[in-house]
């Protein structure tokens, strides 16, 4: 049995009528009987009741209309977070202070994007708590900072030392 077999059987069972499933499935009549008749011998029971005129649901094929919806529902989540696990891997969600997006930010998005084209970056402004919070409960992958975070969960590099100045009248 295959997903299609599935696709397939829902089809007619949500139309009662072999035409219409096979125009929708844009396959022909005679095509999409043979599947379900596939169908009907791999699970061993008549799921369909068919005369000249209509077609109906046995016992059986009510039952297992409920259970091929379940499982086509769940083959398609499987396959959204398959590609949401790719897709993430391509983001990069960057916490910064303020003061980064003028002095930091401008130099070095632009080179790793140049390295990396494929990776989707989110920059989100914060404060340092705020990022040391994010970065534990894994909602930032990089902070921007002014100052170092001493904790065993969080690694940290210093990038540069920035003089400060007192200015005075």
């Amino acid at each position: 049995m295959e997903l299609r077999h599935l696709r397939y059987f829902v089809a007619v069972a949500q139309a009662l009528n072999f035409t219409r499933a096979a125009e929708k499935l844009h396959t022909s009549q005679p095509s999409l009987s043979s599947q379900i008749r596939d169908l009907e011998n791999c699970v061993g029971v008549p799921l369909l009741v068919r005369d000249k005129r209509k077609v109906a649901l046995t016992a059986a094929g009510e039952c297992f209309l409920q259970d091929a919806l379940a499982i086509l529902e769940q083959a398609e989540n499987a396959k959204l977070r398959a590609r949401k696990i790719v897709q993430e891997d391509r983001q990069l969600t960057i916490g910064f202070v303020p003061s980064a997006e003028v002095n930091l930010l401008p130099k070095v998005l632009p080179m790793f994007r140049l390295r990396q084209p494929d990776t989707l970056i989110e920059l989100v402004s914060l404060i340092t708590t705020q990022q040391e919070e994010k970065i534990r409960r894994g909602e930032l992958d990089v902070g921007l900072m002014r100052h170092p975070v001493y904790s065993p969960e969080i690694d940290y590099l210093e990038l540069f030392d920035e003089p400060l100045v007192v200015v005075l009248p």
